[in-house]
């Protein structure tokens, strides 16, 4: 009988774990949250440390909204998001059990650095293991960003200060009152490995 063909399935019967660390509770990282939550293939844990989040410090332990205190535990994440943690934020012993997660485990990391740029100052791969993961490189004594500058309009000149003048009449201030602040981030440099 040629009509049968031996194949084989394979099933995934549990949630995908994710890991979000961040030193206080930003905007992206409590969207991440929130999105994950929603979606029922997902298992999240969620550890804010700092301003306004209940602790000053990230939290430690076995279960619950807390980073893992045994590296085993943290192998049973399979995807972390490192946010704007200071390097002091963890031990050099938790920094090597992320670096081994992804390095041993195979376990996927997201670095979510925001505009105080927290992931620039990790400088020194011994005491800051995660250092190797970032995939790009400062360049040293470059600044960390260009001060922030509005759109406005200038009533004197009556011009807009803004690289988009032709978007909106030029008699309609309020509308360039409402844009969002426009950040110029520091230059990074890509190394290969």
């Amino acid at each position: 009988a040629n009509n049968v063909i031996p194949f084989s399935v394979d099933a995934v019967t549990r949630k995908n774990r994710l890991l979000i660390l961040d030193g206080r509770p930003r905007w992206e990282t409590r969207y991440l949250k929130n999105l994950f939550e929603r979606d029922e293939r997902w298992d999240v844990t969620c550890v804010w440390g700092g301003i306004g989040s209940s602790n000053d410090i990230l939290a430690r332990g076995k279960e619950g909204d807390v980073f893992p205190d045994e590296k085993n535990i943290l192998f049973s994440y399979d995807l972390i998001v490192y946010g704007e943690l200071e390097a002091n934020e963890l031990k050099t012993k938790e920094q090597e059990w992320i670096r081994d997660f992804v390095g041993q485990r195979g376990g996927g990391l997201l670095f979510l650095d925001g505009p105080r740029q927290i992931l620039r100052k990790y400088s020194n791969a011994e005491t800051e293991p995660v250092l190797g993961l970032l995939p790009v490189r400062w360049k040293k004594n470059s600044p960390p960003r260009v001060a922030p500058r509005a759109f406005s309009f200038n009533q004197q000149t009556n011009q807009f200060l803004s690289p988009l003048p032709s978007l909106v009449s030029p008699n309609s201030p309020f509308v360039f009152s409402q844009f969002a602040v426009v950040y110029c981030h520091g230059r990074r440099r890509a190394e290969t490995r």
